[in-house]
């Protein structure tokens, strides 16, 4: 037994590989090895990240950005004497705080768990909104042209393959990192050598965490990228089709997806209270479902704003 162990521990980066790349195995086992490695080299940077993978991240401020997706907002409303259920809840016009809730989901709970998610839940995966938000969602429909309209429930969902991604990334990440000093330091390297090496070593691991894992401080993971703000660099003239045309194009929307805003994009908006059209709406929610199941190629975070902005510049609102 005490072989046994001794050969494991010196060849720790073709053992730890050797079980990343079987997807069957758990990606926690794995960091666990990881994180032993990461303390004998000292290298607090990869320590923090597997740490936090493994035990869960204590603030949502802290999940780095493959735990983060856009979702769908799924509820019921009661509008008079009838009522419609499990229906796609519009965002459009919602204040940035409250959208910033209701449009995202960070997964910040441990690894364990969520490998867990896997087996134990069924899709979708769905999070109830609190009762707080919903006088924000009940009072959007009403500015939208339904006085009486009540969302009296909500819940936000999202496919079970969005943990699925965020398990792979990790365990894509931690393999990128012992691939990278398996190829500086040769596949049979002793960890004894990996120690006094650490200087190297360390320079190797940090850099690849800036890479892929952006850090701050003393590791704290920073979200960057797609799901933050968005601001449009591109100005369109006022009712100006084309330019309006060139610059969805750029944001990688389909032509027929263009053609038919270009039939509904004539309805008036409401500019005093700054509400597109319900055909133009309707067109908005149906290109963010589009991001969300991946057939448009664009952050999920961003898919929103982008078209929101587009089109105010395009109205003139």
């Amino acid at each position: 037994m005490f072989i046994k162990l001794y050969i494991l521990e010196m060849n720790i980066l073709t053992e730890i590989i050797d079980q990343l790349i079987d997807s069957k195995n758990s990606i926690t086992d794995s960091l666990l090895k990881v994180k032993v490695l990461a303390s004998r080299l000292k290298n607090k940077t990869l320590y923090n990240w597997v740490d936090r993978e493994l035990s869960g991240y204590e603030s949502l401020d802290q999940v780095p950005e493959y735990r983060i997706t856009g979702c769908i907002l799924i509820g019921n409303i009661m509008n008079g004497n009838w009522q419609l259920k499990n229906q796609v809840i519009a965002t459009i016009d919602l204040p940035d705080f409250i959208k910033r809730h209701v449009e995202i989901i960070k997964f910040n709970q441990a690894i364990s768990v969520l490998e867990r998610y896997l087996i134990e839940n069924q899709n979708p995966l769905s999070y109830a909104i609190p009762a707080e938000t919903l006088g924000y969602l009940t009072e959007n429909y009403q500015r939208m042209g339904n006085p009486y309209a009540t969302v009296y429930s909500a819940r936000k969902q999202v496919d079970l393959g969005v943990i699925q991604h965020a398990i792979s990334e990790v365990r894509n990440k931690a393999l990128d990192l012992l691939l990278k000093l398996e190829e500086e330091f040769g596949v049979e390297i002793e960890l004894q050598e990996l120690i006094k090496k650490k200087t190297h070593v360390n320079e190797i691991i940090n850099n690849i965490m800036k890479q892929t894992i952006i850090t701050k401080g003393d590791g704290n993971v920073i979200n960057t990228g797609s799901e933050n703000t968005i601001k449009i660099k591109v100005r369109i003239e006022n009712q100006n089709f084309e330019e309006l045309s060139k610059a969805l194009r750029e944001n990688h929307v389909q032509e027929n997806e263009i053609e038919t805003l270009k039939q509904i994009i004539g309805e008036e908006p409401d500019y005093n209270k700054k509400l597109f059209g319900p055909k133009v709406n309707n067109w908005i929610q149906k290109m963010t479902n589009k991001a969300l199941n991946g057939t448009w190629q664009v952050g999920i975070g961003a898919a929103g704003t982008i078209l929101a902005e587009l089109l105010k510049q395009y109205y003139g609102m």
